[in-house]
């Protein structure tokens, strides 16, 4: 755990965006910690692409200059790549997280840095405008992106640590070591922007250094089924598991309160009233949700959140699809064949739950001469948008780090657990009666 505050700073810095398609709400705190070191970015549309929507948390460590020159960066590296223009995205995002760590290290200042950064991007493409679109998740360190889908939780990225099994393979190969589940028993992260200390084996590439900026992408075909996804730093899932931050934010959403607002309530209820809990809610936190509209009203998606889970479109995945729903994406030119899931149930076998501190294989790496990464497509059939008339947004403008953002300390929610299961139980049977008069 780093050095602390006698007092934790509780001041949020909150933003939120939104068109017909996306509402968006962004939050951060400083927390115990003597500094803020976390950056983040949500933009409804790219600069140069406006079929794209943006949204990433960079989780900085050893200071915040990385954190921010990702953040400001990483979104028109991606845009500007030949890959981009070509409709191949997932290539795309991998280059340009490359591109941002090298032109770090030929910077004059920015390559003394000792600092380092987790990132973990969303990029929504419509490029059928009779689809939702494509969602493509870029992951770097223990940042995480997750989304809930007809009320099931759906990881969409997965940590980055030393313990992993083929991530120890990759350190020990460019002359590293695992210790005490930390590289070189100093960096708990395997990939990271910047720690250009661990990136000086001349004889390696960029995506096979001891500590490597190449991330894992997943891919992903939005559905109707799709409610929202978040992203988030280590700050948050250190506290509280994917399915219980999923459950956090679906039950607030069925009540109709603001994203923006939602992200303030995640943090105080992972904000530890101590120090004595070994760093566990002592961390900065930053979390950015995006909800999906879809063309319809607020009140439309609130009112799918208050439904039960089981009420649901059916979701084949968990942690992977069936196997006849995935295929393989080509990966920096080469076609990689993915290694078999861990199961739901082998808690011990998946790399992103904290309990977890031995060396285990994980979805998304594979051998190959191009870092030994393969990514997952995921395709549906693809209902057409029912535009109708939404309700107006606070802010149509692009948000970048904090934005137009305003600081604010909303105290925690009055309502109690029992309550709020009563309050869900009573929309449930209002809205079982609606659908038994309609028929």
């Amino acid at each position: 755990m780093g050095q602390t505050l006698s007092e934790p700073v509780t001041v949020k810095e909150t933003s939120c965006c939104g068109n017909e398609m996306l509402k968006v709400g962004a939050s951060c705190l400083q927390g115990w910690r003597i500094s803020m070191e976390d950056a983040h970015t949500h933009l409804l549309s790219l600069p140069d692409d406006h079929d794209a929507a943006f949204f990433a948390v960079y989780d900085g460590h050893g200071g915040a200059k990385v954190a921010k020159y990702a953040s400001c960066h990483v979104h028109r590296k991606i845009v500007a790549q030949a890959a981009y223009q070509a409709g191949n995205y997932v290539e795309a995002i991998q280059r340009a997280f490359l591109e941002v760590d090298q032109d770090m290290l030929n910077d004059d200042v920015m390559k003394e840095e000792l600092a380092g950064s987790t990132g973990v991007i969303v990029l929504i493409k419509r490029d059928d405008p009779k689809t939702l679109g494509t969602l493509y998740c870029g992951n770097i360190g223990d940042s995480r992106a997750v989304a809930c889908v007809a009320g099931r939780t759906v990881p969409l990225s997965f940590d980055h640590k030393p313990s992993n099994k083929e991530e120890a393979r990759r350190i020990n190969a460019a002359g590293g070591w695992v210790d005490l589940n930390r590289v070189n028993g100093n960096l708990a992260l395997s990939r990271a922007f910047g720690d250009f200390v661990f990136k000086k084996n001349e004889k390696k590439p960029a995506h096979e250094q001891i500590v490597t900026a190449f991330p894992d992408v997943t891919v992903e075909a939005l559905t109707p089924d799709h409610e929202f996804v978040i992203l988030a730093c280590d700050g948050i899932w250190d506290v509280m598991s994917n399915e219980e931050v999923v459950q956090f934010i679906r039950v607030r959403l069925a009540e109709r309160m603001e994203p923006e607002i939602i992200c303030e309530e995640l943090m105080t209820r992972c904000l530890a009233p101590d120090t004595s809990m070994g760093g566990l809610g002592c961390d900065n936190m930053t979390v950015v949700l995006v909800c999906f509209l879809n063309g319809r009203s607020f009140d439309h998606l609130a009112a799918k959140c208050s439904r039960h889970i089981q009420e649901q479109a059916d979701y084949p995945r968990t942690i992977g699809l069936a196997p006849q729903k995935q295929s393989i994406v080509t990966t920096m030119a080469h076609a990689l064949t993915p290694p078999e899931l861990p199961s739901p149930d082998d808690h011990d076998s998946v790399p992103n739950s904290p309990m977890s501190e031995e060396i285990v294989e994980y979805p998304g790496y594979a051998d190959s001469a191009v870092g030994g990464y393969a990514e997952s497509a995921y395709t549906f059939d693809s209902e057409k948008i029912v535009p109708v008339t939404t309700q107006a947004v606070p802010s149509t403008s692009a948000q970048t780090q904090t934005g137009d953002s305003r600081a604010s300390s909303r105290p925690d929610d009055p309502k109690s657990p029992a309550e709020r299961n009563d309050a869900l139980a009573d929309m449930s049977e209002a809205t079982s009666e609606a659908e038994r008069s309609s028929a």
